[in-house]
């Protein structure tokens, strides 16, 4: 028995050695057929299958061989029977060739003159230039690269191609612009290097391509192709398509031109460059190529480009290592973060020429370090930041995502509020970057301290991870805080909802705050599928051959809830511009949500139309079939840009728009309340500078004065209508000017009686005093920067009565970014006499009242807001900018410093009687003036001055009468006492009033003069049970409940901070079962069998290998 048990486990023992065999053998033979089939071999294969035969032009002139003082060339290409290229002078006489550099220098004293029907029977041909630009095609006369077919004149087809400001080509199978279709590419040629500029157009649908060194530029389907051009006997370089209508003559260098009587594919373009040029290209795909910036698991590499295989390194192997043959990186975690640096190395592919130079890119990929479920925990809680959290002195945003991409951990927060009646963290908005904390400030006492709780569940953690966040709340007596975080957004609109502002600008600039001063941008779909959403209108109606990309031509949304609807509006300029037709369309789109998505509902008013297009719009069904449109070709008549939305409801709940800039004035029609469109029932006159059938009652401008940007507001028994006069750019003289009306439809007049309609051009209207100008650029203390080209404001008022000028802004600097612009916010103020005048510095909490007689008296810097000069460039000192003067209010209730008169006070409102002042100082008259306090950019608290007022600037344009002379000033000083030390609060009440200096408070005009009114707004009583119970981080620690409560953050009133300990591990691992192999009896056939069939897959992986070797 015991023989046989042995013989068994004996035969047992060889067939499980046999078997190992096979195995072993046929994990080789997949290594073996892994590596045919590897990615790299697969895309060398790829590559080689694309690799197409260089193609030879059918001509070619290659200028670099001319000598200096030669005039003909001859032609290289296959199409011998192609005469030579000539040199003529403007008289078109035989001219002498000027070289530099290695190229033919054309510096406007002469063109090529090529040989006639060159295109002829080509519906499909590639025109390639080695070219360098030159500053001169930038502005000055029109000049063309090259021009091909008739001449414009001739009116029987072209193709040309030109430098002149950008680059851009057209196609015609007539003249003059006719049947045209010409487009811009995204950048021009450069002036510093010679580029291969390469057009092509292919003849089975038309479409025309521009290629800079093998990169595309630019794309557009024509109408035409040269096939079908009636004249091919004007075919130059370096002359005008219209000879003899004035144009320049090319200046630049060419060192060659070639045509090839077909479409050159990408790759053929490719091989057709320079080194240099290949260099470019090569930069310019390195540049396309994306890796993550940060990495926990292997990850692809690009093995190729569509031009160049690559190579890769890896500045430490050691984490990250760079399988070539599989194009991957193997990513390796240590027990720290590691940044390593992988560079990718374009080795052009066969028959592109060698770049003089390594193409490489570089790229930084962050390996974070090991951690385990405690680690990963803790890094989480450190991801939930809350700025400013031991200073609050207002509402602030709380995050309401958190995410560590190295991680690859994301996840929501919620929040909780130890005492809600002071911190109140509201319900978040779905797909909402952020959720407000709306604060409730003690009036008095030492800082307040409030827990906040925020709770984070992640897939990779079992437990939810809470963090601990405490808030120290000022007391308002403690003062604002004079803090902003900017943002960038031109023409803004302001709209509040779900206790945040929201800011909606040109160019799909969004931003959010909660307090007026700290922003931050969002998106929404309006951000990335714009050209989707916008494209029916888009296509239909702005866009043109000259202006062929919507990316930069929504402008000045106006956002507006529409009760009717239960939507959120968005009325936005989609612009076309043009001359002297502005074909733009203001569009409407809603949402549920005021951060969105945004569905596109349609056109509200076209503008920029005539009788051969006005099919295409409403405008006939507004004015009847055959109307007279010739007032809407003039831009000085009733042409206009439709831009600039401004919506609003009037006393009677219905709902108005106005729009326009410049040209033909600011105009407003009757919106559909239950639409949102236009109302079509609603008609208007054709009466001049009143109204018109189609654009309805005129507001303001006309005659080609500046003035845009319209803004609406209503405050007591008065509309208030601001327009920005000027140009937009930092010396433009951007400026805003302010009328009123009884009527949201006008008339509007300005603070010295005058309309804001214009009825004749002035030479300047921004050099007048026409409309209130309400701030101007000004050298004041307590301000950052000095401000200038202010402007594309909108108002927004709060319930309170509060109203805020909201607008862009920019700098005065004479290096750096001179364009950068921002948003500012600036609390505006009412004047006795009805005015809205602007505070001196931009919102840093809310006005106060001042409460003390005694501080009124003493120094101000004074400003007066000259509306008859503006900043056109240089220091804070130069012409334009009004410096502040000294102005001394007396306690005997007389004027000193610069000033002689009188002033007295009524309640908050403050009049001067000036009867005399120094020369040129502006200041003499009767001013009226509301009175306030400010907290400046330094956090200084200050008496503020603003009103209207004087009699010395009184030429307000050639079409009306002078002026009374009256503008806008302002004054302010520091507070004897500005410092922010709480005030402690009495025995009996500790929630002292706070009074805010609001738009609207009533006239106390009664009170004698030079007194003033101390009594004060008693607030509620606030409930501040538990609120001075100091925090114990530990007590939270002991008592939290199931989950990870990382670390408790106490400020400011301890300054102490807890960490629990963090347990260390290898990192998160990932649980592997490995099963075993059982065998408790195999047959001798079995065997066998097996290891026939793999031979002969061994045979077929063989093959294929040998195959692979082959092709390689």
């Amino acid at each position: 028995m015991s023989h046989i048990v042995k013989f068994y486990r004996k035969s047992i023992s060889g067939r499980l050695k046999a078997f190992w065999i096979v195995i072993m053998v046929t994990a080789m033979v997949l290594t073996l057929c892994a590596v045919v089939v590897s990615p790299r071999a697969s895309a060398v294969q790829d590559l080689q299958k694309s690799e197409q035969p260089t193609l030879q032009p059918s001509v070619k002139y290659d200028f670099s061989s001319m000598r200096a003082g030669d005039h003909d060339l001859a032609n290289l290409g296959s199409q011998t029977n192609v005469g030579h290229a000539r040199l003529l002078d403007e008289h078109e006489a035989t001219a002498s060739a000027i070289m530099q550099d290695g190229a033919l220098a054309m510096q406007g004293n002469y063109y090529v003159k090529l040989p006639n029907g060159l295109l002829s029977n080509h519906s499909s041909v590639t025109i390639s230039t080695v070219v360098k630009n030159d500053a001169f095609n930038a502005s000055g006369p029109w000049t063309y690269l090259w021009s091909l077919g008739g001449t414009g004149q001739a009116s029987k087809g072209s193709w040309a191609v030109s430098t002149h400001t950008s680059l851009y080509t057209s196609i015609t199978s007539q003249g003059n612009g006719a049947g045209e279709t010409f487009f811009s590419a995204s950048r021009n040629v450069s002036m510093s290097d010679y580029q291969t500029l390469t057009a092509t157009i292919d003849g089975t649908n038309n479409e025309v391509t521009l290629y800079i060194d093998g990169s595309v530029v630019g794309s557009s389907k024509a109408t035409v192709n040269p096939a079908q051009f009636g004249d091919q006997t004007h075919n130059v370089i370096g002359q005008s398509r219209y000879p003899g209508v004035g144009d320049a003559l090319f200046h630049g260098g060419i060192k060659a031109f070639a045509i090839y009587d077909r479409v050159l594919t990408p790759m053929q373009i490719a091989q057709s460059l320079q080194p240099d040029g290949v260099g470019r290209l090569l930069d310019e795909q390195l540049h396309g190529l994306t890796l993550p910036s940060s990495a926990i698991d292997d990850f692809a590499l690009p093995a190729t480009t569509p031009a160049a295989q690559l190579s890769w390194t890896s500045s430490d192997p050691s984490i990250i290592t760079i399988d070539a043959d599989r194009a991957q990186a193997r990513v390796h975690q240590s027990s720290s973060d590691q940044q390593v640096t992988l560079t990718a190395r374009a080795q052009p592919l066969p028959g592109m020429a060698q770049p003089s130079r390594h193409v490489t890119r570089a790229f930084q990929v962050l390996v974070p370090q090991r951690v385990g479920t405690d680690g990963l925990a803790s890094k989480i809680a450190d991801a939930i930041q809350v700025e400013r959290a031991d200073d609050v002195r207002g509402d602030f945003l709380l995050p309401a995502r958190m995410s560590l991409p190295a991680y690859h951990v994301e996840g929501r927060i919620s929040w909780k509020s130890s005492d809600p009646n002071l911190v109140r963290p509201q319900k978040p908005i779905a797909g909402s970057q952020t959720v407000a904390a709306i604060v409730h400030r003690p009036d008095c006492g030492t800082a307040r301290s409030v827990v906040l709780t925020a709770t984070v569940t992640v897939p990779q953690l079992a437990k939810p991870v809470t963090k601990q966040v405490q808030v120290s709340l000022q007391p308002l007596s403690a003062g604002a805080d004079s803090s902003h975080v900017r943002t960038s957004s031109h023409d803004p609109s302001i709209v509040k909802a779900n206790g945040k502002y929201y800011i909606f600008g040109s160019h799909r600039a969004w931003a959010r705050s909660t307090d007026l001063q700290h922003w931050e941008p969002f998106t929404n779909n309006l951000s990335t599928d714009y050209e989707r959403i916008f494209a029916p209108i888009w296509n239909s109606w702005p866009k043109q051959a000259s202006n062929p990309d919507v990316a930069g031509n929504m402008w000045a949304p106006e956002v507006i809830w529409n009760t009717s609807m239960s939507k959120w509006c968005m009325y936005m300029s989609i612009n076309g511009g043009g001359f002297p037709y502005q074909k733009s369309v203001m569009v409407l789109l809603t949402a549920d949500d005021i951060e969105g998505d945004w569905t596109y509902v349609g056109p509200v008013i076209y503008s920029g139309f005539q009788a051969s297009n006005a099919g295409k719009t409403d405008v006939l069904k507004v004015l009847g079939q055959h109307p007279d449109l010739t007032r809407y070709s003039s831009l000085e008549d009733t042409g206009l840009n439709m831009i600039d939305a401004c919506v609003k409801y009037d006393e009677n709940g219905d709902l108005w728009m106005s729009f326009g800039s410049w040209f033909g004035g600011i105009w407003m029609i009757k919106l559909d309340k239950t639409t949102g469109l236009r109302d079509y029932d609603t008609k208007y006159p054709t009466q001049a500078n009143v109204s018109d059938a189609y654009y309805g009652h005129k507001l303001a401008g006309g005659y080609g004065n500046s003035g845009e940007g319209s803004a609406l507001v209503k405050h007591g028994n008065w509309w208030y209508l601001m327009l920005s006069y000027g140009g937009l750019t930092q010396t433009g003289g951007y400026q805003m000017r302010e009328f009123r009306s009884r009527s949201i439809t006008g008339p509007y007049l300005d603070q010295n009686g005058n309309p804001a309609i214009y009825t004749r051009k002035l030479p300047d209207d921004k050099l007048v005093n026409r409309g209130l100008r309400i701030m101007s650029s000004v050298h004041q203390t307590g301000q950052h920067e000095v401000m200038t080209a202010q402007g594309g404001n909108a108002l927004l008022t709060e319930a309170d009565g509060s109203i805020f000028n909201v607008y862009h802004s920019r700098f005065v600097r004479t290096s750096g970014n001179q364009e950068e612009h921002q948003v500012r916010v600036n609390q505006m103020l009412a004047t006795a006499d009805g005015w809205l005048v602007s505070s001196p510095y931009e919102y840093s909490g809310k006005l106060g009242a001042v409460t003390e007689a005694s501080s009124v008296p003493g120094e101000y810097e004074f400003v007066v807001h000259n509306p008859t000069s503006f900043y056109a460039g240089g220091t804070v000192t130069a012409a334009g900018i009004n410096q502040t003067q000294q102005l001394v209010l007396k306690a005997d209730g007389s004027l000193g410093g610069v000033a002689k008169g009188r002033w007295e006070i009524h309640g908050s409102n403050l009049k001067l009687h000036v009867s005399g002042s120094s020369a040129m100082s502006g200041i003499h008259g009767n001013y009226e003036l509301a009175i306030a306090t400010q907290v400046d950019e330094y956090n200084q608290r200050r008496i503020v001055l603003s009103g209207v007022g004087g009699d010395v600037f009184t030429n307000a344009g050639s079409d009306v009468p002078a002026a009374s002379g009256a503008v806008a000033v302002w004054g302010s000083r520091i507070l004897g006492d500005s410092s922010s030390t709480p005030v402690p609060c009495s025995v009996n009440d500790d929630n002292h009033g706070n009074t805010d200096g609001n738009i609207g408070s009533k006239d106390q005009s009664k009170q004698h003069a030079s007194t003033i009114d101390n009594s004060v707004k008693e607030k509620e009583r606030q409930n501040a049970t538990g609120v001075n119970k100091q925090f114990d981080p530990a007590h939270a620690l002991n008592n939290r409940k199931d989950g990870y409560i990382t670390k408790a953050i106490a400020l400011p009133v301890s300054r102490r901070e807890t960490h629990n300990s963090e347990h260390r591990s290898h990192g998160l691992m990932k649980a592997v079962t490995q099963s075993q192999l059982a065998y408790t009896g195999v047959s001798l056939g079995f065997v066998i069998g097996v290891a026939l069939v793999l031979g002969l897959l061994s045979l077929v992986c063989a093959g294929v290998f040998l195959a692979g070797l082959h092709r390689q």
